[in-house]
């Protein structure tokens, strides 16, 4: 059975197998790195073999008039499998706009359909701790909805109303005063025709990325899960090797191939979990051959 550990816990395992509890020629940031490493690298197996290791779902509630709503923040890339609507007795999947140009004749009372977009603005505008951003140059670009970031603006803050020409109002306050400073609108969100004009629930399975460890070195304690247990031995053994090669340690020829070997099992391990589409039996026609139809004429 696969065994769950923590960032702390693997960073502890490696340094009581390494024998470097007393060390601190390897920081926690430096392994940490080492950690991340191995899990883009694992990762990256996964995503290409049986991505769907890494299948998941949240969900989206709809608000009357709004624009653009974010993708999940663990979505890896913009992998998502199925939009599923859901008011009521109303079910149905929201399909992607084929053609572009259909938008336009896109009725107030049709089923959903999506549009993955990217807006990617940028402006100088002030804060005053407040959830309004004022002095913008324009507002005529953005969209309710979009996700805004910039200095001491809160993670998952997104654009809530346009207020004026110049300002608008954000899903957060801002954690102090600030003047002239740079705010980003945009990255990658759904945007739906028509918009929204009802408060129903999307339901978006996707793919989603790997945990990777926490980055403060204020402590050693970080109870996050490497959520790949099944290959945490190849995380661990990595770390290891890493760990050699920054030292200059002459068992770092063996730890180079003990992670090969882990790295073979591992890709057999997700070769093996594809859904073989050669999966029908045959129909057995011998009782066909068999038949003796002479005997009937």
């Amino acid at each position: 059975m696969p065994q769950f550990f923590t960032f702390g816990e693997v960073r502890e395992k490696v340094k009581n197998d390494l024998d470097l509890i007393d060390e601190d020629f390897i920081t926690q940031s430096t392994m940490n790195g080492f950690i991340e490493e191995a899990i883009d690298e694992a990762e990256s197996h996964i995503h290409t073999i049986y991505e769907d290791y890494f299948l998941t779902k949240s969900t989206i509630t709809l608000e009357t008039g709004r624009v653009l709503y974010p993708l999940p923040s663990n979505i890896y890339g913009t992998k998502i499998r199925k939009l599923l609507y859901s008011n009521g007795s109303l079910k149905y999947e929201i399909k992607p706009v084929v053609y572009l140009a259909s938008t336009i004749d896109i009725q107030t009372d049709e089923d959903y359909a999506y549009v993955l977009v990217n807006p990617n603005l940028a402006f100088t505008a002030d804060t005053d701790a407040s959830n309004v951003i004022t002095n913008l140059i324009s507002t005529s670009d953005i969209e309710v909805g979009v996700a805004v970031s910039g200095p001491n603006i809160p993670d998952g803050t997104v654009v809530t109303d346009i207020i004026s020409s110049t300002s608008v109002e954000i899903s957060q306050n801002a954690t102090s005063v600030d003047t002239g400073v740079l705010f980003k609108f945009g990255g990658f969100h759904l945007q739906f025709f028509p918009t929204s004009r009802e408060r129903g629930v999307i339901t978006i399975w996707y793919l989603r990325q790997a945990n990777k460890p926490v980055t403060t070195e204020i402590t050693e304690i970080d109870n996050t899960v490497v959520d790949i247990p099944d290959f945490s031995s190849f995380v661990i053994q990595y770390v290891k090797m890493r760990c050699y090669e920054f030292e200059g340690h002459p068992n770092t020829v063996k730890a180079i191939q003990d992670v090969k070997e882990l790295r073979e099992n591992m890709v057999a391990t997700l070769t093996a979990k594809v859904v073989d589409e050669n999966n029908k039996i045959p129909m057995d026609l011998d009782f066909y051959w068999d038949f003796d139809y002479d005997s009937y004429f």
